[in-house]
């Protein structure tokens, strides 16, 4: 199943609630974590965190700056905040790629595939992040 969320120009962070009730209306509870997959598409994912971080190093200094936003400037905190908050602990990717995100959703089904085949993923749950 795949799922589409969007940030816009909200920092990844203040986006995650939002995206948590979309997955959770789209997906439901993962029955066993598992054996779930999740597979994240974004073209600008920790891009709005990152603005805000550097602005604040440039504003501040580096020694003042905010290290709450630090994490959320890498590309794999939205799927690691999703798996933590649903527990998954089957495989986790986070593919960055051009805008039109959507050329890629045949390589992630090839790769989920290949993970049913090789770990026994039951569920993948493919998230694109506009």
């Amino acid at each position: 199943m795949i799922c589409h969320v969007h940030i816009g120009a909200l920092q990844e962070k203040e986006a995650m609630p939002a995206i948590i009730a979309t997955l959770e209306t789209t997906f439901g509870k993962p029955a066993k974590p598992d054996a779930t997959g999740l597979y994240v598409i974004s073209n600008h994912i920790g891009t709005n965190a990152s603005l805000a971080f550097w602005k604040d190093v440039i504003k501040n200094g580096p020694a003042f700056a905010n290290p709450e936003l630090f994490p959320w400037t890498l590309a794999n905190s939205v799927c690691g905040y999703i798996a933590r908050h649903f527990g998954i602990t089957g495989p986790n990717y986070t593919y960055t790629c051009p805008p039109d995100a959507e050329v890629y959703i045949d390589e992630v089904l090839k790769q989920a595939k290949e993970d049913q085949e090789k770990s026994g993923l039951d569920e993948p749950w493919i998230v694109v992040v506009h």
